[in-house]
C-alpha cells in the first residue's frame, strides 16, 4: 500500500521510498484512491486529574528528575 499526502493545491506527493523499486522519471503510474479521514475526537475531560503543585513542588520534582536523568536512573 503505498499513502500520498495532498497538498492545499490537490495535488498528491507520494514519497518515492514507498515505491518497491526506483521509477524512472515521467513514469506512469495508476492508483487505486481511497478516501481516508482522521476522526477527530475533543480532548477536553480526557486528561487525568492531577494534583495541584506548588511551584516550589515543581522545582523540587524538577531538580529530582534532572539529577535522574544525569545518573541514568528511569524517572517514573
Amino acid at each position: 500500500m503505498v499513502e500520498a499526502v495532498v497538498d492545499d493545491e490537490g495535488n498528491a506527493f507520494i514519497p518515492a521510498e514507498q515505491f518497491p523499486e526506483r521509477l524512472p522519471a515521467g513514469t506512469h503510474v495508476r492508483l487505486h484512491l481511497e478516501l481516508v479521514t482522521a476522526s477527530r475526537r475533543a480532548v477536553e475531560g480526557l486528561l487525568p486529574d492531577l494534583p495541584e503543585l506548588s511551584w516550589e513542588e515543581f522545582e523540587s520534582a524538577s531538580r529530582l528528575a534532572v539529577r535522574d536523568a544525569e545518573a541514568g536512573r528511569p524517572t517514573s
